[in-house]
């Protein structure tokens, strides 16, 4: 089990190895790289900046799947977060990912 991140860098870094996992079971290798792309070529965004610009990414995922297939996804990483960090997770039905970040940085606190 993972120590609770000593500050918000070590967070961001947790917060982007879980959008990694998740959205490579989702998508797969291949398609994970082809997001990454349209993400930097589209938006100048690179993978390891993905938890300082997520907004933009999640319009991004909107786009591509929906608004119901960005909060599902959304959902998902917070999942694998949260179990990363040994947080108990709850869903909630309004919540995004920023509101579950939100959510795990006050348990972490």
């Amino acid at each position: 089990m993972l120590r609770p991140p000593g500050s918000t860098r070590d967070f961001n870094e947790e917060v982007a190895r879980a959008i990694h996992a998740t959205l490579s079971e989702i998508l797969g290798e291949h398609s994970l790289r082809a997001l990454y792309g349209y993400l930097k070529d589209h938006y100048d965004i690179g993978s390891e900046e993905i938890p300082y610009r997520l907004p933009a990414v999640i319009r991004v995922l909107e786009e591509m799947f929906g608004a119901v297939g960005a909060t599902a996804i959304g959902s998902d990483v917070a999942k694998k977060l949260y179990g990363n960090l040994g947080l108990r997770f709850i869903e909630r039905s309004n919540h995004t990912l920023e509101d579950y970040l939100k959510d795990a940085l006050k348990l972490l606190q």
